[in-house]
């Protein structure tokens, strides 16, 4: 765990990345934090809401997170590129099309493997769902249809 939050640095070293064991980063209200760089493969908790400078980070999926789903908290951040925005959202997508096909292909086959519950988030700046988002409805809930067994 590293708890960074409320410091008035810009930029955060490149050297991050070789905390191997990193898996829970505190950056929130770093108001004057301008960029993150790419960050260990063993994050899986980020919480950097309310950076007000961030405009643009390196790729927080950078493995499938099957064991330990992510926890991404960017939110309050509205300075941050909506291309970077929008490839966290598709990132994010397809990891969790590879763990739900995954575990479908297991069920199919009828294997008996257990697994954990599955309940990572990404909170990101916004108003808006993507038209490219093919889950929206009105309401509280989203309907996955799964394929026939």
């Amino acid at each position: 765990y590293l708890y960074l939050s409320k410091n008035n640095f810009e930029r955060i070293p490149k050297s991050i990345i070789q905390l191997s064991k990193l898996s829970c980063l505190y950056l929130s209200y770093c108001g004057k934090l301008q960029s993150l760089p790419k960050l260990p493969c063993s994050l899986h908790k980020l919480h950097a809401h309310h950076c007000t400078a961030l405009e643009s980070l390196s790729g927080l999926f950078p493995k499938s997170y099957e064991s330990c789903p992510p926890r991404f908290e960017l939110n309050g951040n509205y300075n941050l590129d909506r291309n970077v925005v929008g490839g966290i959202l598709e990132d994010a997508l397809q990891n969790i099309q590879h763990v739900a096909t995954a575990r479908w292909e297991h069920m199919h086959a009828r294997e008996k493997i257990s697994y954990p519950e599955f309940e990572g988030f990404a909170i990101l700046p916004g108003n808006e769902i993507p038209k490219w988002f093919c889950f929206q409805s009105m309401g509280s809930l989203i309907k996955l249809k799964t394929p026939p067994a």
